[in-house]
């Protein structure tokens, strides 16, 4: 179950003021999946602009009335966890960040309800609690159909992983993603391609992680000649960090252990913001 960063900074005194909250949100979220989809469309990935599209379809089924109307200050409860900078998203992920974010909209009500000095109000904000739970079950479903859908590469021997196991793969991955960028890097910066200078701070940060997950002297990064022009350079250094991060977000999902979650989802955050960068 996704929770919320910090307890809602926010005070609710009438019916009315949980009421628009409630469409504050539903805009929030059908905002967001909308800018996702509008997003992978961008980047030429159908599948996950369809699925993105099918959840902003599911929210506005859902929406309280106009959805677009003024709402007070809103917390961040629908979020997009960095994949908006994700090339690679699948339908599986995107649905796997609605059902999250369904959660944390669950633990958003829950706490108002909890808090309420109001009876009325208490009673309305755990009736919206037991709303998203139903959304979230709707959302598992599609997640599940996705997933078996799915034409992802094979990540399933990490299903199970040990945080033993998981930081051993993601020793190797880090240390190839160095070792390839910082081949690119010296033939980008050689055109003066101020990429050059990002990749070779990416490529160290990249060395770092491996060495806290105990990298060894014999995980070389594969020689494979590279591609010829700035673009396809670019293109490469983006792919190859994508399909690490991809696979740290799998194991996050799927694994039952609470640390290999939080390692992975640590190593898909330090990559996450790395691909910012390169964008």
């Amino acid at each position: 179950m996704s929770r919320l960063r910090a307890e809602p900074a926010i005070t609710v005194e009438t019916a009315g003021d949980l009421h628009a909250l409630d469409r504050g949100l539903s805009g929030q979220a059908i905002r967001l999946y909308g800018d996702l989809a509008s997003r992978m469309a961008e980047f030429g990935n159908d599948g996950a602009r369809a699925a993105f599209e099918r959840i902003g379809a599911l929210q506005r089924e859902n929406a309280p009335g106009d959805a677009t109307a003024p709402a007070p200050t809103l917390p961040e409860v629908f979020q997009d966890e960095g994949l908006r900078d994700l090339r690679l998203v699948t339908p599986y992920r995107a649905f796997a960040l609605a059902v999250r974010n369904e959660e944390r909209a669950f633990a958003f009500w829950s706490y108002l309800s909890a808090h309420a000095r109001d009876p009325a109000v208490k009673n309305e904000a755990e009736r919206l609690a037991l709303a998203e739970m139903d959304h979230v079950g709707v959302l598992r479903a599609e997640r599940r159909a996705a997933y078996k859908e799915s034409r992802e590469p094979s990540f399933d021997y990490l299903r199970t992983a040990s945080l033993a196991e998981l930081e051993a793969e993601a020793a190797r991955r880090e240390a190839a993603l160095a070792g390839l960028h910082v081949r690119i890097a010296a033939v980008l910066a050689d055109a003066e391609d101020p990429l050059a200078h990002v990749l070779d701070e990416i490529a160290q940060e990249e060395r770092d992680t491996a060495g806290e997950l105990g990298a060894t002297d014999d995980m070389v990064a594969p020689s494979d000649a590279l591609p010829t022009g700035r673009a396809s350079l670019r293109a490469l250094a983006v792919e190859r960090l994508e399909i690490t991060v991809e696979v740290y977000l799998f194991v996050a999902d799927q694994s039952g252990h609470e640390e290999v979650v939080a390692t992975a989802q640590d190593l898909a955050t330090r990559g996450l913001e790395r691909l910012a960068r390169l964008r």
